[in-house]
């Protein structure tokens, strides 16, 4: 980091800049840029989470860390409520400023927060682990029941039409429209299959719109990576990364899960044939998630969470696919055909999922009544 930023944010906090002993650069994430950030106290060396904010993507941060602000305040006070022990680590804490804001502008007009260290805990990129898979759907259900009396309509729109499907294939369609004809050409057959499934974007989207879909705090990115476990025992702790907290379909949210942690490749797989649809991944997840959620999920809610699956996989391969017909400037890649790849995997991912719908949908059916039978 530029150490002259670095100075002049730590003065906006009560950090000592001589016990400051350096940083270190996360690489996971398409978005922020992230830092541990390190303090050598004498007796114990204690570290921090410190983040840009990317403003290209999140083009108003004053209002996104308000929505971070009231949702950790929020599930804090739920947390307190309960009794829980361990409240500390069972939501993120933002670090405040010595004048108690949620983040620091540089003279530079850079945007910073910084959040407390997730001590004891430990993300996966991925995991073939049941346990691991059955605590990430239990961790997403438990964060969702958490805010589930809070008040969707207090919550800004960080990034307009994230998960709206519908506009994310019109906004395919003008990149489309505008693209080089040599990327076009590149990727053809991935062009093809969005428009050929095109239905596909609005399966929910129009669910939501008919006002048949209720609307709740979601937090719209629930990639594997973003959930912290216990490094010693693997249970679940908490959802980090909150940019995306806003009124949604907790549908995308199971489905957001089951897309990233249920492929037996990598979301970057060169060849295709290592990106396997996990079917008992799946149902790990669907246990989880419906023993947190049981209670409060409606029916409509429940036999759309595979489609929620599908629809995840269709967007997020439509979203590589427009970055990279449009130069690849939202995700990071490490090399031009990078989003393309990306592209690849999702769409052998929505397939087989489809392909595998049917008795996806019996499976969630057959967890969700044994579990409303046992509680």
């Amino acid at each position: 980091m530029n150490k002259a930023e670095l100075i002049e944010l730590f003065n906006h906090y009560d950090f000592n800049i001589d016990n400051y002993i350096g940083n270190k650069m996360i690489s996971k994430g398409h978005i922020n840029t992230t830092y541990i950030i390190y303090f050598d106290y004498g007796n114990k060396v204690k570290r921090y989470l410190l983040q840009q904010i990317n403003t290209l993507v999140f083009k108003n941060p004053q209002e996104l860390m308000k929505n971070i602000e009231q949702v950790t305040s929020f599930a804090k006070n739920v947390l307190k409520s309960y009794g829980v022990s361990n409240y500390k680590n069972k939501f993120v804490r933002i670090y405040k400023t010595s004048t108690n804001n949620t983040y620091v502008k540089t003279s530079l007009n850079n945007y910073y927060r910084i959040y407390h260290f997730i001590e004891g805990g430990v993300s996966y990129d991925e995991s073939k682990s049941h346990e691991i898979l059955y605590n990430a759907g239990k961790t997403i259900g438990y964060f969702q029941n958490l805010l589930a009396h809070f008040d969707v309509n207090n919550l800004y729109e960080t990034i307009p039409f994230f998960h709206d499907t519908t506009y994310r294939y019109q906004t395919f369609l003008k990149k489309l429209n505008n693209a080089n004809k040599s990327l076009i050409e590149s990727a053809i057959n991935e062009i093809s299959f969005f428009n050929d499934n095109k239905y596909i974007a609005n399966i929910i989207m129009d669910l939501i719109n008919k006002k048949q879909m209720p609307l709740k705090v979601t937090h719209n990115d629930t990639k594997l990576n973003n959930i912290m476990f216990d490094y010693q025992t693997n249970d679940g702790l908490c959802l980090v990364d909150l940019d995306t907290i806003m009124p949604g379909c907790i549908c995308f949210d199971f489905g957001d899960l089951i897309r990233s942690s249920c492929n037996l490749g990598k979301e970057d797989s060169t060849n295709l044939d290592d990106v396997i649809f996990n079917i008992d991944g799946f149902i790990s997840v669907a246990k989880g998630y419906l023993e947190s959620v049981v209670t409060t999920i409606s029916q409509i809610e429940l036999y759309n969470l595979t489609n929620g699956a599908i629809i995840m996989s269709y967007e997020c391969g439509l979203r590589f696919l427009t970055d990279y017909l449009d130069g690849n400037h939202y995700f990071k890649v490490n090399y031009p055909t990078h989003n393309l790849i990306r592209c690849k995997t999702q769409i052998k991912m929505c397939k087989q999922i489809i392909a595998n719908k049917n008795n996806l949908d019996k499976k969630i059916m057959d967890i969700y009544y044994y579990i409303k039978q046992n509680e």
